[in-house]
Parts: C-alpha cells; sequence; structure tokens
C-alpha cells in the first residue's frame, strides 16, 4: 500500500487523482510536486518547482554520479544499469546532502518553534557544526563561491511571495557563516 499511487485495471490514481486528468493539466514539476508533497502547487511554486528542475541539467561530466554511469555505460551496459550506478553513487557528500541540509535546517527551525529568534537558531546550528568540525550540510559549493542556480532559485522565491520557513533558515544561517568567514 502507498499513498502515492493507486493502479487498478483502467485507473491510474496519482496522489489521489486521476493521471489521465493530470497529463497536460499540470506541468512535469508541478506533476513532481504533487507526487512529493500531496497536493497540486501554488502557480508561485509550480513555476520555482520548474525552475528547480531546469537547475539540474548543467551536470556534465565531472558529477561523481555521472562519472559512475559513464564508466558503467562503456562496458556496454543497458541504460537502466547505467542509471542505477549514477544513483548508487549519491553519498553523504553528493547527492545525499539535500536530506542532511534538510535536517539541518529542521533543528534550526525547531530552535525558532521553541521561541528562539531565527538569527539566534542559526547561530546556534552553525556552532554544532563548528564545535564538529564538520561543514554546515549543503553549504559551500566544490566548485561555485555563490552558486548561481542557487541565488537564482531563492531570487525566484522572493519573487513568486514563497519564501517559507526553510528559506529563511538557509538565509540566516548564510549571515552567520558570511560573518565567520
Amino acid at each position: 500500500r502507498t499513498a502515492l499511487t493507486c493502479i487498478e485495471p483502467n485507473k491510474i490514481l496519482v496522489r489521489g487523482y486521476p493521471l489521465d486528468e493530470i497529463m497536460g493539466r499540470l506541468t512535469f514539476g508541478e506533476a513532481i510536486y504533487l507526487l512529493l508533497v500531496g497536493e497540486i502547487p501554488t502557480p508561485g511554486m509550480g513555476r520555482l518547482m520548474e525552475a528547480l528542475l531546469v537547475s539540474f541539467i548543467d551536470h556534465g561530466a565531472t558529477p561523481p554520479s555521472t562519472l559512475a554511469a559513464r564508466n558503467t555505460a562503456t562496458t556496454g551496459a543497458p541504460l537502466r544499469a547505467c542509471v542505477a550506478a549514477g544513483v548508487l553513487g549519491f553519498g553523504r557528500y553528493h547527492g545525499g546532502d539535500i536530506e542532511s541540509c534538510m535536517q539541518f535546517l529542521d533543528s534550526g527551525l525547531a530552535l525558532k518553534r521553541e521561541g528562539m529568534g531565527l538569527r539566534e537558531a542559526a547561530e546556534r546550528i552553525v556552532q554544532k557544526c563548528v564545535d564538529a568540525r564538520e561543514a554546515p550540510p549543503g553549504f559551500g559549493h566544490r566548485f561555485h563561491t555563490r552558486d548561481p542556480r542557487a541565488a537564482r532559485l531563492f531570487q525566484m522565491a522572493l519573487e513568486l511571495e514563497v519564501e517559507a520557513d526553510h528559506i529563511q533558515m538557509i538565509r540566516a544561517v548564510e549571515t552567520v557563516l558570511n560573518e565567520e568567514s
């Protein structure tokens, strides 16, 4: 059983919506949002999701998962094996950092819900990383000092008025990190 899909003879539901009815009505980004969140996004959130998906297309041959997929392809393996090799290349420092970052931000938002100010919560979670001699997950990039994709997504979130708690925590953490450098 899953809440994601229901497949019966002549019927396919995605989060309770008939797939044939959302086809052509939702963009790919909106459909991914529906699948992940369980609700149809607002127009602004849908646009942001589309931009997020576009931001992924720049990854050339250098990311570890891409190298794994390409190296597997050189063996003559079928496409599904090449994709699997790429996905299996995700780990703490590549691809998996997204989940760690979400947990990091959630810990700051939990402090905020307990009554701590946003800035103080950001300082606390950054200090915890400093004490553990670890970089805050999701902050910093091996190539960019200021990732243009992230800057544009943050700008769009502000313009589309979908800047929520996690983005506010990111901005607070960035402020703390910039002051420490």
